[in-house]
């Protein structure tokens, strides 16, 4: 490739953010986020120590990462009665449990 086509290329990309960037300017944003929290965060902490909070009454969190996984038509929702059109290729598979 020339000089002249790179140089022009680089002067077709520079508004686009590069993933080397996001990767630098990401944890700043982050912990720009975070400094209200621990600048005044302890005086909420402290009002509300002991009482509980409103609305908050989850003990856990169950958080399904399924990146790259099968989609959730075909794992969540068979559909088995549906049309060929509509169902998943994999169909419904047999249990102990009931429904």
């Amino acid at each position: 490739m020339s000089r002249e086509r790179r140089e022009e290329r680089k002067r077709e990309h520079t508004s686009v953010v590069c993933r080397r960037d996001l990767l630098k300017v990401g944890p700043l944003a982050v912990s720009g986020s975070l400094w209200p929290s621990l600048l005044w965060g302890g005086e909420n902490r402290a009002a509300t120590e002991g009482k509980e909070v409103a609305g908050a009454r989850a003990k856990s969190v169950i958080f399904l990462w399924m990146g790259g996984g099968v989609t959730q038509l075909e794992t969540f929702d068979p559909k088995p009665e549906a049309p060929e059109g509509i169902r998943g290729t994999l169909g419904a598979i047999s249990t102990t449990l009931p429904g």
